[in-house]
């Protein structure tokens, strides 16, 4: 069977097929075990966002464009963060950047042109590759097709969690963290370890990181309301809220937090000063996540 994917038309002929996309990035197939990764540009990012409101403005102190422009501008930023995590100096590196799904940044310099009115990339001028994998949620929405889960079923399931509680542990030890808390969003490599795939959701700021887990905002998952999260079976929700309440909270976070965290990059007279800089740039950094 070939590895590329052919139309009828040869003139139709993809190399790359689209797979997904989310509100930061395309994704396409390699064909050889890798995504390739481009991002959207702010007005792309932006229709994105206006099918994704699932909080009333009248619950907020913005009118519904201040509400988007926030939102807009949170995925931007999300994306420039992206290369200082990656290109992070660890010591012993390859654990780390395999709970990433081993993402490799491409030079765009020559291949993105330069931000113009209606097509604007900003901060968010990354693209980069990385392991393809099997998405939870592609697992889920399989699972909700059956008219009742076995057994079987349920166990699987409470194995995918636990996996996300270890690799969410496993990420924390290295200073960082998935902040979105999208169970669905992850996936499982060749390899059977779960990784996360939208790092553009990952932080290195523990305070932020700190009052997200005693908001318990993983509990989206098992909202119905949070249209843009891919919703826990019912019969998963138990199991799910008492595993995350006792592994993910603010007290576990503080126990690993850069326990593993030996690097080039960072000097120890600069912790005070990163400390400061995150602080003051966290309420514009994520502003819409409050």
């Amino acid at each position: 069977m070939s590895l590329y994917h052919f139309s009828q038309s040869i003139q139709e002929y993809i190399p790359f097929p689209e797979i997904n996309h989310g509100a930061q990035f395309r994704v396409y197939d390699m064909h050889n075990g890798s995504v390739l990764k481009i991002p959207l540009t702010e007005a792309e990012t932006l229709e994105v966002a206006k099918g994704r409101r699932n909080s009333p403005a009248s619950k907020r102190p913005m009118t519904e464009q201040m509400v988007l422009a926030a939102r807009v501008q949170t995925f931007m930023n999300g994306k420039a963060r992206i290369a200082p995590m990656v290109e992070h100096r660890f010591t012993a590196p390859n654990q780390f950047l395999e709970l990433l799904g081993n993402p490799k940044l491409i030079s765009v310099e020559d291949i993105l042109p330069q931000d113009q009115p209606g097509k604007r990339w900003g901060a968010g001028r990354i693209v980069y590759t990385q392991d393809k994998v099997l998405m939870v949620h592609e697992i889920l929405e399989k699972l909700s097709l059956k008219p009742s889960l076995q057994s079987d079923d349920i166990a699987y399931l409470k194995q995918i969690i636990d996996a996300y509680v270890a690799a969410s542990h496993a990420l924390w030890s290295y200073g960082y963290a998935e902040y979105a808390f999208k169970f669905g969003d992850t996936g499982f490599d060749r390899q059977g370890r779960l990784i996360f795939v939208d790092l553009g959701e990952c932080t290195s700021d523990m305070s932020f990181m700190e009052r997200a887990l005693e908001q318990e905002r993983w509990r989206n998952n098992v909202d119905p309301s949070k249209a843009d999260f891919p919703q826990l079976p019912l019969d998963l929700h138990d199991y799910f809220i008492h595993k995350m309440t006792s592994e993910l909270n603010a007290e576990k976070l503080k126990k690993l937090w850069r326990s593993k965290h030996i690097c080039t990059t960072c000097q120890p007279h600069d912790d005070i000063i990163r400390t400061f800089i995150a602080a003051k740039v966290a309420e514009i950094d994520y502003i819409d996540r409050w």
